[in-house]
């Protein structure tokens, strides 16, 4: 449903000239995954092997791909820097227009558990170049803060406003 009333707000918007930009987090994640030189991928995929196949442990395996992965996907020079140069190339098209512009990161489900939400919009904070960036967060308030899945302690460091999805048309 959400996706629906995201691509129906996208269309509106474009028609009345506005320049959206749909950034998906999860090819952005595959992406990074696929840049990891071979040797290493290959680490990852016998460790895999290894902890969930063989030895039928999943939260090992798990555990044995955050180690592995969340560096390249944390930080400024993680998936930041790559939304961040998708910002840049909004601007940089339309450089007159960034009051009729807005990004949505999707996919962020993609994230778990290599990296939170949070710490990439700090990272990408500083150069939206005033254009209003929407996280399609996939989680849920509780506890006086977000869940991200339902699966992480509820962080209460969000400086971002929080639309439930009820409220979306």
């Amino acid at each position: 449903e959400l996706r629906q009333a995201t691509a129906k707000l996208s269309d509106e918007l474009r028609q009345r000239q506005w320049h959206v930009l749909d950034v998906s987090l999860q090819k952005l994640v595959l992406a990074k995954i696929a840049a990891l030189p071979e040797d290493l991928r290959r680490v990852v995929r016998d460790r895999e092997v290894r902890f969930h196949v063989q030895k039928r442990d999943p939260e090992r395996a798990l555990n044995a791909l955050k180690e592995q992965l969340s560096p390249a996907l944390e930080g400024p020079d993680g998936l930041a820097r790559d939304v961040t140069r998708a910002l840049d190339a909004l601007v940089a098209a339309h450089p007159q227009d960034q009051d009729r512009s807005l990004v949505f990161l999707s996919r962020a489900q993609a994230l778990y558990p290599f990296t939170r939400s949070g710490s990439l919009l700090k990272h990408i904070a500083d150069h939206t170049h005033h254009v209003p960036v929407i996280l399609l967060y996939p989680g849920e308030q509780r506890d006086g803060g977000l869940s991200f899945l339902g699966q992480l302690k509820a962080d209460r460091d969000y400086r971002p406003r929080i639309y439930p999805q009820r409220l979306l048309p």
